[in-house]
């Protein structure tokens, strides 16, 4: 097992991260913001330079939440981002289903459906995965069973990482980022209709 930093060592290399890693005071600067939008978060576990064991929750080898009671303690205040946040440089992490709700898809789907999306002037949310697949974010109005084979929905008693978190070196990234849409949440249906409407396409389900 690899061997864990000192204190000293985690510090020094949070405050001066190496290129395209995540600063400690990114993840609280948006923690809080994310908080002050009415975004719930919360914290979750999380690694130092992509390749250390994962920290911040006993027995842990994965990003998860780090409170076993996450729902609940998810805040929207953004006083209590900031101290939790300044604690530990953990992940971000959202709790679907009270203001926000998540659509995930394969990478190829996610960048159609942003088209589609522009064309009929829905603006919402947008963010890749280092696994390659999209999250879009829309409001809960509206959504109800609308999971697919292709389109997987992170609603009531989900939860999604949100950039900048990172996992394995890799981060979360946004391909449209909440504060360039004005903090704008599209309707989960309208959202979640392109969606599923790009996945049936016949070029779209041979590539896949």
């Amino acid at each position: 097992m690899a061997k864990l930093m000192k204190n000293s060592e985690l510090q020094c290399r949070l405050l001066h991260p190496l290129p395209g890693e995540t600063s400690w005071a990114q993840l609280r600067d948006e923690a809080a913001v994310f908080a002050e939008h009415g975004w719930p978060v919360h914290p979750g576990t999380f690694q130092i330079g992509g390749k250390s064991n994962w920290l911040g929750r006993p027995d842990t080898y994965r990003l998860e939440p780090v409170a076993a009671s996450w729902e609940k303690v998810a805040t929207t205040d953004s006083s209590v981002a900031a101290r939790w946040w300044s604690r530990r440089p953990y992940s971000l992490l959202l709790a679907c289903g009270r203001l926000v709700d998540a659509f995930e898809v394969h990478g190829d789907l996610g960048r159609l459906a942003l088209e589609l999306l522009g064309e009929r002037g829905v603006v919402c949310p947008a963010a890749q995965t280092p696994a390659g697949t999209w999250l879009f974010f829309a409001g809960r109005r509206g959504v109800s069973g609308t999971e697919t084979s292709r389109v997987r929905h992170h609603g009531v008693g989900a939860w999604v990482p949100l950039p900048p978190t990172a996992a394995g070196g890799f981060a979360y990234e946004w391909r449209v980022s909440p504060h360039s849409v004005g903090w704008h949440l599209a309707d989960g249906a309208r959202v979640c209709g392109a969606l599923v409407e790009v996945g049936e396409r016949p070029a779209v389900m041979s590539s896949r």
